[in-house]
């Protein structure tokens, strides 16, 4: 699998939000959204294609909470496809001064496992594992593999695009390939594209409710899933400060991490890495508090690190041919300096 990572110092550290600009070296525009409102794409081929109109809406919903199919108008569900879509409201730090959005997706044969951040995967080539079950629970994680694409005619290529919307407000992820092999649907800025594919933080709307819009093309009938899908608050963490670049962390002392509680309703995912890609991964309850103790941070190696705070809500919606997890989550990266102080 081509790398997308592009780093940004000398100290070979990347960047999370500007490797959005280098999607392009792995991604191929397969075609925009269908200016019908259907799910068909243009073409059959990988060529890509700018002609599409910006009319993205699939025929009208039945029951709220319920997955629709747009020709019969039947509830249905069930089948041997699983998907994910990551939807990623990136909060402003150290290095971007603006928000940004991240959003991608992917139906595969029998469900995409092991991971809730899809779109760390097609981005930045980075396998974030999927946080532990239990709250305020730590995992190392080591060095996690690299995600596993499998076969590509495990992977489905459904309609044109995936869209989340509410009232006027919506988010578009288009159809492209990763390596001229695997479908992907992504939020994506290109000349090739439709304008709609691009991705805008404006978008993504806090405690917020979305209606799911999936386009089947010939895989399945086109489905619109009302209201089922939130957005969870804003996460702001209050310490340590991570608008602080290279900001001193001693790994042999207890790190606490605060940040502004919510209603319990969603799960905080912790993360902090070292420059080797050795990871701690702490699923913390959503109280404002959670401390990584010093006997597992002196397992990372001293030098740059990150170290990322999310608060996340997840959401299984039916489709006419399996389901789609769709992942929502407002996320802060830190740029730490680990240290042994000792």
């Amino acid at each position: 699998m081509s790398s997308v990572v592009q780093r940004h110092r000398s100290t070979d550290r990347f960047r999370s939000h500007s490797l959005r600009l280098c999607l392009a070296c792995v991604l191929v525009p397969f075609a925009g959204c269908g200016d019908d409102g259907g799910g068909d794409a243009t073409d059959g081929g990988t060529t890509a294609s700018s002609t599409a109109g910006t009319d993205t809406s699939a025929t009208d919903a039945g029951t709220a909470g319920t997955a629709t199919t747009a020709a019969t108008g039947t509830t249905t569900g069930g089948g041997e496809v699983g998907g994910l879509l990551t939807v990623t409201y990136y909060l402003p730090d150290a290095v971007e001064t603006e928000p940004a959005l991240g959003m991608a997706g992917g139906l595969r044969m029998g469900g995409i496992t092991g991971i809730r951040d899809f779109y760390a995967v097609v981005a930045f080539q980075l396998t974030f594992p999927t946080a532990p079950s239990d709250p305020d629970t730590i995992e190392d994680n080591e060095i996690p593999v690299p995600f596993s694409w499998g076969q590509p005619t495990d992977w489905v290529a459904a309609g044109n695009g995936i869209k989340l919307e509410s009232g006027d407000t919506s988010a578009l992820a288009c159809l492209l390939y990763v390596d001229d092999d695997f479908p992907v649907y992504v939020a994506e800025s290109s000349d090739l594209l439709d304008p709609a594919c691009a991705p805008d933080p404006a978008a993504f709307l806090p405690e917020t409710a979305y209606d799911l819009v999936v386009y089947g093309g010939d895989a399945f009938e086109d489905a619109r899933i009302e209201g089922l899908v939130s957005t969870p608050p804003t996460i702001e963490v209050t310490g340590p400060d991570l608008s602080t670049y290279d900001l001193p962390v001693d790994t042999s002392t207890d790190l606490e991490i605060t940040w502004t509680p919510g209603d319990g309703a969603d799960r905080i995912v912790i993360r902090v890495w070292d420059q080797f890609g050795r990871m701690l991964t702490a699923h913390a309850a959503d109280d404002g508090s959670f401390t990584l103790p010093a006997d597992r941070l002196g397992g990372l190696t001293e030098g740059p690190g990150y170290l990322t705070v999310a608060r996340e809500r997840e959401t299984t919606v039916p489709l006419p041919v399996g389901s789609l997890d769709v992942v929502t989550r407002t996320e802060v990266w830190g740029y730490v300096d680990l240290f042994a102080g000792g």
